[in-house]
């Protein structure tokens, strides 16, 4: 296997490729296959990771949302009334995912449920998952729309989903930090505008499609870009020379891990980057999986909960990073 390589501007002002140790390191890991017993799915799409306080001061829960349909049964009936069954499937688990849970809402309608609709979010105390959130786009249209309470063990139908809004893509946002806006100015130029002044302090062409959102730290913003060409870049904030930038193949999203930068590689394996630097610190052994579905994955203490392609199905991944 050849070794990944990153980009580094060195002192020069010179990019310069900098080889990177192929060292593989052993975690444990559990995984769980997301299935829905004697239910073959005709679609399945992931919502998201997220942490759910566990009921009457339990321990806190991992909760994975993903939403599924089934195959068509009776071909003459559904030609008639254009009807399917879809799933909103809750997987919960203990943090070291050493117990499982599932909840099933089901729902016979001639309109789908839609992941890239969905909003799920905390109102007080509750943690609510809005099926249609967002409008105004190609696949909001003919969505579910309910208002769903997420519990550590049950799915609770509230009642119809409000008015949708709009959604803005990563790519049409602008991120503010102090006195800087950062925006897109097109395809593949990032721009940041003194918001004092208004002048442009620099531009940037970017190698694709900016995808993940823009995170500043300590001066350097960091955010993946996917397509033709697709990396995770580290920039200077103040001038906009780039620090370091990481041939991930197309980063949609990363986590942060110590202070550094976990994401897919090239092959779908998840890497740990020293976040000034841009160097490989090590490899997370992900055994015969790899990241996929929109690169979903959370980082929460020392573990990494990720979404892996399997052979046979989609599978929920724990795996325990401390050495």
């Amino acid at each position: 296997m050849a070794d990944e390589e990153t980009d580094k501007i060195n002192k020069n002002g010179k990019r310069q490729k900098l080889a990177i140790p192929n060292v593989l390191t052993a975690h444990t890991m559990t995984s769980y296959p997301l299935i829905l017993e004697n239910v073959p799915f005709c679609t399945h799409s992931i919502v998201g990771w997220y942490e759910l306080p566990g009921e009457t001061g339990g321990a806190d829960r991992i909760a994975c949302i993903h939403f599924a349909s089934g195959f068509v049964d009776d071909m003459e009936q559904w030609k008639k009334d254009r009807m399917h069954t879809s799933y909103v499937l809750l997987d919960t688990f203990t943090e070291d995912f050493g117990e499982r849970r599932q909840a099933v809402l089901q729902y016979r309608s001639q309109a789908m449920l839609r992941a890239s609709a969905t909003l799920c979010y905390r109102d007080g105390n509750r943690f609510i998952l809005n099926t249609q959130y967002y409008g105004g786009f190609e696949f909001s249209r003919g969505a579910i729309a309910k208002l769903i309470e997420v519990r550590d063990t049950s799915l609770v139908e509230m009642g119809d989903a409000i008015e949708p809004v709009g959604k803005v893509f990563n790519d049409a946002k602008t991120y503010t930090f102090g006195d800087y806006s950062v925006r897109m100015a097109s395809d593949f130029i990032m721009e940041c505008q003194s918001q004092n002044s208004g002048e442009t302090v620099w531009k940037l062409k970017l190698s694709a499609y900016l995808y993940s959102e823009v995170e500043e730290r300590g001066g350097l913003l960091y955010f993946g870009t996917a397509g033709n060409g697709g990396r995770l870049y580290c920039v200077s904030l103040a001038d906009g020379n780039v620090v370091f930038s990481y041939n991930s193949g197309g980063t949609v999203c990363f986590e942060w891990y110590g202070g550094n930068i976990l994401l897919a590689d090239r092959k779908g394996k998840p890497v740990l980057l020293d976040s000034l630097t841009g160097n490989e610190m090590r490899r997370i052994d992900f055994g015969k999986f790899t990241i996929g579905y929109g690169q979903c994955m959370m980082v929460r203490g020392d573990r990494l909960y990720a979404l892996a392609s399997g052979k046979d199905a989609i599978y929920a991944v724990c795996v325990d990073l401390a050495l």
